[in-house]
Formats: C-alpha cells, sequence, structure tokens
C-alpha cells in the first residue's frame, strides 16, 4: 500500500494585475501600470470604431446615389469618423492630455 503525499500549492507572486480582482479595482485603480493598460484598450477600441465609420463612408460612396444610409446619417457618421480620429490621433501622442478633461 502506498500512500501519496499533497505538495502545497504554489502562490503566485503578487503584481498589478491579480492584486485585485473584479472590475472595480481595474476602473478606479491608482497603479499607474493598469491606467497605461485600460489607456490602450479604450484608445485602440475608439480607433476601431471610427475605421468602421470610415468603411460605412466608402461603402456608402460605392454608388452615386449612396444608397446605404440617409444624407443625415452620412453627416454624422462624417462628422463623428472625424472627431474619433482627430482626438484619438492627439490622446495617442500626448498621454497625460486626457486628464485635463477628466479631472475638470
Amino acid at each position: 500500500m502506498s500512500t501519496a503525499t499533497l505538495e502545497p500549492r504554489v502562490q503566485a507572486p503578487r503584481n498589478y494585475l491579480n492584486a485585485e480582482y473584479g472590475w472595480k479595482s481595474w476602473l478606479f485603480t491608482l497603479d499607474h501600470k493598469r491606467i497605461a493598460l485600460l489607456y490602450m484598450v479604450s484608445i485602440t477600441f475608439f480607433f476601431m470604431i471610427g475605421g468602421f465609420f470610415a468603411v460605412l463612408m466608402r461603402i456608402h460612396l460605392i454608388e452615386p446615389q449612396g444608397a446605404l444610409v440617409q444624407p443625415e446619417t452620412y453627416n454624422k457618421l462624417f462628422t463623428l469618423h472625424g472627431v474619433i480620429m482627430i482626438f484619438s490621433s492627439w490622446f495617442r501622442r500626448s498621454p497625460p492630455s486626457w486628464e485635463i478633461f477628466l479631472f475638470l
């Protein structure tokens, strides 16, 4: 008859990714590494939305009449695409600048 011995579990070292779990710990963090990750994810997300608006505008312009969206919707897409791309590129170039808008 053999006996099995259980080895103690090895705990992962605490770092900024597993210090606390949950969305609140990520949203209300003061850790600069977590803030940088949130910053990169949000800028990438908004770049994708702006690119999607650009694709919709290109598809709309395939036909001379533009049968995909109404003229008002096209103007809204054009404006939102411009705003998202300009401000997202500005935020990418100067990371501390977004704090001006968040903490006023």
